[in-house]
């Protein structure tokens, strides 16, 4: 996140020092909660779901389950939550500056969700939201189909 701030405070022609990490300290408390909660409540779906399906091995199911979670999932989490924390550091470098911004939505992978793959290139205000509803690419108020494994990135101007 304060690499991505200070990216952004580099490109927008602007000292990287001036960025204040200590003014995120709620978004980054309350951001860690909300993460918390979603993964561990999908994850509680999830096994609910399993339990409820009435399987000859319900013991084998969870470990599997399990399984997918330590591997594929924890990177595709760990990738989506970076993706967001770059783009909350971004914008929040944009907006601690204090002039208007303009923010636009890039497309960083091969193979994007064409959902993000339409969204390449959309512009919208600092404190716009993009036409998919996020603040930024991996924003934690997307649903999991919307941010998992996100590779987007967002970048910063300052309105003319």
């Amino acid at each position: 996140m304060k690499a991505a701030a200070h990216s952004t405070m580099e490109a927008l022609g602007l000292e990287p020092e001036d960025y204040d990490e200590d003014q995120t300290l709620h978004w980054r408390q309350a951001n860690a909660d909300g993460s918390a909660g979603a993964i561990n409540g999908a994850s509680k779906r999830r096994l609910i779901d399993l339990l409820e399906a009435g399987l000859n091995d319900p013991v084998k199911a969870v470990v599997d389950l399990f399984a997918v979670y330590a591997g594929a999932r924890a990177a595709q989490l760990a990738r989506s939550h970076a993706t967001g924390l770059a783009g909350f550091g971004s914008t929040e470098a944009a907006r601690q500056t204090g002039k208007e911004s303009v923010k636009t939505w890039r497309v960083r992978s091969t193979n994007p969700r064409k959902s993000h793959a339409r969204m390449d290139g959309e512009s919208v205000g600092l404190h716009d939201t993009f036409s998919n509803g996020a603040r930024w690419p991996g924003d934690n108020t997307l649903d999991e189909d919307e941010r998992a494994g996100c590779t987007c990135d967002v970048e910063i101007e300052f309105a003319d």
